[in-house]
């Protein structure tokens, strides 16, 4: 057998790039762009072999497992997964799988929170102006069955020892976990991919409100107007970004559009630390200046460390009453609800708690004043 020269290897060399030059520009073209329109249609192709394959399930179940096992890059104490494509905050945040392991956390923000708390019903009973805590439960406490194997959840009752403790201190506590366990069957009420509760969640969460304050302070809220809710495309939530999570296979079911079939006219007004005085305030929320910002009915609100106090005004409100909810993320998929109810409704984020002040309380004289925080928060502070 003939051995292979430097020469023979080259004239190998030179037929394959002449073979690769034989192909059309228009040709690596279109393949560049169909490799392209694959990519970005990662989502649709997974849900058509979803719907449509056979034993479609098992394989995208294996990929997602080779995934989880040789490529991911994911950090268990920012964000971990669960079972069937469910993410779960990690330790870092409130040291949430320690409480759920039953660690008995003591903090000393814990106590910081719980005295705001305290302040703000103290300023509210001082005014003769009805305040009340609503929680919004963790992902983990409605859908326990997600949960990997390794973890062990041990239910230790601080969440309602804690309710207890500001309920024999005359402040009402409003826990929708009950109502939302018994209503999950029937859509999903959290996001697989994050930490917050859907808009259907917060449906079932507005409602179970009004109910609360109706027999806790008489005070009665009209029922909501006719809407409907959509299925809509599940985008990646924030525990992929938080956990690293280079690889994950997204799915339906867990996002929803809300449709009024009467659109309410909103505006919005907002204030960081530096913008916000009560002077221009009182200008603003009495007045329809240009400098509003029309605001969608369905559209959240999300407060941030950049604004602290937004205020959104009903030009043709169903009630007439003035709405103060101090939140955190949780108040977002709960306020299209309010907004569509109320005359105003005045959302104060948890860096806005020092803009508060007495004179703020007088000039807004609110109906109800309502504290509203996740349980991991509520819990650790």
């Amino acid at each position: 057998m003939k051995s292979m020269t430097i020469i023979d290897v080259k004239n190998i060399i030179l037929l394959h790039i002449n073979k690769l030059k034989s192909f059309s520009v228009i040709g690596i073209i279109a393949f560049i762009i169909i490799g392209i329109l694959i990519i970005n249609s990662r989502h649709k192709i997974e849900k058509y072999m979803y719907d449509n394959f056979p034993f479609q399930a098992h394989i995208l179940k294996f990929i997602a497992k080779y995934n989880e096992l040789v490529q991911d890059n994911s950090n268990r104490n920012k964000a971990f997964r669960g079972k069937d494509g469910w993410l779960f905050l990690g330790n870092d945040y409130a040291r949430t799988v320690d409480a759920l392991q039953g660690v008995n956390i003591d903090s000393r923000a814990h106590q910081r929170f719980f005295s705001l708390i305290r302040d703000l019903a103290n300023q509210c009973r001082t005014a003769d102006i009805p305040f009340m805590v609503m929680i919004g439960p963790n992902k983990h406490t409605i859908y326990p069955e997600y949960l990997p194997d390794w973890l062990h959840p041990v239910n230790t009752g601080v969440r309602e020892a804690l309710a207890a403790s500001l309920e024999q201190e005359g402040i009402p506590v409003f826990d929708p976990t009950a109502l939302l366990k018994s209503n999950k069957n029937k859509r999903l009420l959290y996001y697989r991919t994050d930490t917050h509760w859907n808009i259907a969640a917060g449906a079932i969460a507005y409602n179970g409100l009004k109910n609360f304050i109706s027999s806790h302070f008489q005070i009665n809220w009209p029922p909501l107007p006719a809407y409907e809710l959509i299925d809509g495309q599940t985008g990646a939530g924030d525990l992929i970004r938080i956990g690293n999570f280079q690889y994950f296979n997204l799915r339906d079911g867990d996002t929803f559009i809300l449709k009024w079939y009467i659109q309410p006219s909103l505006l919005r007004y907002s204030y960081d630390g530096e913008s916000y005085n009560l002077a221009k305030f009182s200008i603003d929320i009495e007045s329809e200046k240009n400098s509003h910002i029309d605001f969608n009915s369905t559209d959240i609100i999300v407060n941030n460390s950049e604004k602290h106090i937004d205020i959104i005004k009903n030009t043709a409100p169903i009630s007439q009453q003035t709405v103060v909810i101090f939140g955190d993320s949780f108040e977002a998929s709960i306020s299209p609800f309010f907004n569509n109810i109320f005359k105003k409704v005045i959302y104060i984020s948890r860096a806005g708690a020092p803009l508060w002040s007495s004179e703020l309380l007088k000039y807004l004289n609110p109906d109800i004043i309502i504290f509203l925080c996740v349980e991991r928060g509520f819990i650790h502070g």
